[in-house]
């Protein structure tokens, strides 16, 4: 009898709220998540009508 194989990923999620320096919430906001090590853009997004944005599945 033979066994599935699993494969595993390494990935996560960065979520946040963008605000300004009055600590007001920014909707609409451009959000880029880069990778510094490889100098790579990695995910852009936009924060929601109440400033918060969600990267899932981001790649190691």
């Amino acid at each position: 009898m033979c066994s599935p194989l699993l494969a595993q990923t390494i990935s996560g999620t960065i979520s946040g709220t963008v605000s300004d320096s009055s600590g007001a919430v920014v909707p609409n906001a451009a959000v880029t998540i880069t990778n510094t090590d490889q100098n790579a853009v990695v995910f852009n997004a936009k924060s929601n009508s109440v400033g918060q944005y969600t990267a899932p599945f981001l790649m190691e």
